[in-house]
């Protein structure tokens, strides 16, 4: 009888070979492709695509490089969503081999790089944001790459590595900004490691920094010519909010993110030393890892007690456990840890239960499901061709009925007004606004909103919702505001949206909320 291997007898004993840990991870990168190619983009997609028709060096709500990427993507494949996704795709690839190098280098064995990148792939906070074109999926990229090079820095000792250190807060920057927030994680651990420290008397870390500071330069000159609006928009603005207490969100969050196996997982690393010597074997690799969770999930924690933090916000602080947490996978639980036994059993039915998660919910969203109708109330992410022609069509009629191509208001904040510029029907997209119109935030379509009519001309509001249309600041901003009609928007054979409008003969060009000197 052939003698089992160890390598063999370990994977019997946590349940996932490397075989199985490769074509797991393949299965959600396929399902990631398919999805980027058959899935409508979603509104956050369209208002960033919106930002590549404008293209500037920077925008009020993120730094540009989402802009840019997602220009790529269009110039090669067209406003298409796999042309917008492409970038995003991309992105999550290169996400996945940093965390594979990286798991590698803090001395991990290739079954538990592996089990890593599936960790990347399967778990909610990473799958999305290697399929959806937002500031999220460079931002993702930039950070593992970032954690890879200061291990390689500070841990390694390898000088050339803070030109990728310097590369990748640079890109990161150019991304989204909480990016800063590894940038804090690796200053404390420099700060409080004696070895790292001695990089204070040398040029490479000041010279990283430099690098970072000239790649992110377009966010800093367009920002000195708006007014800094940007770093307002993203710091003190946010801090002015209402109060409001959300710590137990930020732990459904992570919930969530994290899918309660996961979190568990999480757990147990944060509160076992054992475990932590168990998965990464370097006691300052380790350190690093730490840091690199611990600062960012604390910001947001704080944040949190008075203040709203984000849904997706804390996604890339689980980059720097993801090592750690392959470890749950691919070693064996020591003797009498019953927490790590239960882990043992849960984590081969938790891949595959997301495994047919995302399979249903894809199917769901692009095919539709036999005997499961679509929820018919604020489908915000659903159905937006139809209701695109159907609003093409009232301006069509408001056009007959005046003789004037209509602005279109789209009634939130960007969402309804990038959505229909998306999927307009005939791609004269340049009327469609915002409800800056009438004074209210609009985002970067304060930025983007140019006619030349002095009020003379007239406005179809529109909305999925009757509240914002009853807004008594209508009549003071417009001329002439008609009744609230309805139209019922069918797909698929149901009701998917009741679409709500008003037409007005005009509006007022003082009541209009504009960010940009007119020209």
């Amino acid at each position: 009888m052939k003698p089992t291997s160890p390598a063999a007898a370990t994977a019997a004993q946590t349940g996932l070979s490397a075989r199985q840990l490769f074509a797991l991870a393949g299965f959600f990168i396929v399902l990631r492709l398919a999805l980027a190619v058959l899935a409508e983009p979603i509104v956050d997609e369209t208002y960033y695509w919106l930002y590549a028709q404008h293209m500037e060096l920077a925008f009020l709500d993120h730094p540009p490089l989402v802009a840019w990427l997602n220009g790529l993507g269009t110039a090669l494949l067209g406003d298409t969503s796999a042309g917008v996704r492409l970038g995003a795709i991309a992105c999550g690839l290169i996400a996945l081999g940093y965390v594979y190098r990286l798991t590698r280098a803090i001395g991990g064995d290739r079954r538990q790089a592996l089990a890593a990148v599936l960790l990347g792939c399967a778990l909610p906070a990473f799958f999305l944001s290697g399929l959806l074109m937002t500031p999220d999926a460079p931002l993702v990229a930039a950070w593992a790459a970032g954690l890879y090079y200061l291990q390689r820095a500070l841990v390694a000792g390898q000088s050339r590595a803070w030109l990728g250190v310097g590369v990748a807060f640079g890109v990161g920057l150019l991304a989204k900004y909480p990016i800063v927030l590894l940038a804090a994680a690796a200053g404390g651990f420099l700060l409080s490691d004696a070895v790292a420290r001695r990089w204070l008397a040398r040029p490479h870390p000041y010279l990283a920094v430099l690098l970072a500071v000239a790649l992110f330069s377009p966010v800093l000159i367009w920002n000195a010519q708006h007014d800094w609006a940007s770093f307002a928009f993203q710091g003190s603005r946010r801090m002015q909010q209402a109060f409001e207490f959300s710590t137990h969100l930020l732990v459904g969050h992570v919930l969530v993110l994290l899918f309660p196996t996961g979190a568990l997982a999480a757990w147990g690393i944060a509160s076992r030393p054992a475990w932590r010597a168990q998965a990464v074997t370097e006691a300052r690799n380790r350190r690093l890892l730490l840091w690199s969770a611990a600062v960012p999930f604390g910001v947001f924690a704080v944040f949190s007690l008075f203040n709203y933090p984000h849904f997706h916000w804390t996604g890339p602080a689980y980059i720097g456990l993801l090592p750690l947490l392959a470890a749950t996978l691919t070693v064996p639980a020591m003797p009498g840890d019953r927490l790590r036994r239960l882990l043992d059993r849960l984590w081969r039915p938790t891949v595959y239960l997301l495994a047919a998660g995302y399979a249903v919910a894809a199917t769901y969203i692009v095919f539709g499901l036999p005997g499961v109708p679509y929820p018919t109330h604020n489908v915000a992410y659903l159905a937006w061709q139809p209701a695109a022609r159907a609003v093409h069509a009232l301006e069509q009629q408001v056009e007959r009925d005046t003789g004037q191509r209509p602005l279109v208001v789209g009634m939130s904040k960007w969402s309804i007004a990038a959505a229909l510029a998306f999927h307009d029907v005939d791609g004269r997209r340049d009327n469609i606004t915002s409800r800056n119109l009438y004074g209210r935030t609009g985002a970067m379509f304060e930025y983007w909103f140019d006619d030349d009519s002095d009020g003379q001309r007239p406005v179809l509001l529109v909305d999925f919702e009757r509240k914002d249309l009853e807004d008594p600041r209508l009549d003071t901003a417009l001329v002439n505001v008609g009744p609230i009609r309805e139209q019922t928007i069918r797909w698929r054979g149901q009701v998917a949206r009741h679409l709500y409008y008003r037409v007005a003969t005009g509006y007022r060009p003082d009541a209009v909320r504009r960010t940009r000197t007119e020209r």
